[in-house]
C-alpha cells in the first residue's frame, strides 16, 4: 500500500492499521472513516459505497507452486494446465 500511495504522489494520515481487509471494511461500515482495499465481495453486502480507484494502474503477480519429483493426479495436471493457459491470455508474466 506505501507503493502505491508513494506512485499516487503522497501518504495518508492513519488512525487505525489492521492484517485483514474484511476488518477494514467492518469500520468503514461502523463509521470509523475511509479506506484503500481490494475488491471483495463482502463490500456488496456492507452499507459502505465502493468508489473505483483509477490511478496507478496496479498489478498483482500470482504463482501457483507444485512438487518437483511427484506426477500429479489428472484433475491437478488439468489445472495445472489451465492455469498456465489462462496466465499467457490474462498476464504480461506469463508462466
Amino acid at each position: 500500500m506505501q507503493k502505491l500511495f508513494n506512485d499516487c504522489g503522497g501518504q495518508p494520515i492513519s488512525a487505525y492499521a489492521v492484517e485483514e481487509d474484511q476488518a477494514i471494511a467492518g469500520l468503514v461500515a461502523s463509521g470509523f472513516g475511509i479506506a484503500v482495499v481490494p475488491n471483495m465481495s463482502i463490500l456488496q453486502t456492507m452499507p459502505v459505497k465502493i468508489i473505483p480507484l483509477s490511478f496507478p494502474t496496479w498489478q498483482r503477480i500470482l504463482y501457483m507452486g507444485t512438487l518437483k519429483h511427484r506426477t500429479p493426479q489428472p484433475a491437478v495436471e488439468e489445472f495445472i494446465t489451465f492455469v498456465r493457459d489462462q496466465s499467457k491470455t490474462l498476464s504480461v508474466n506469463n508462466i
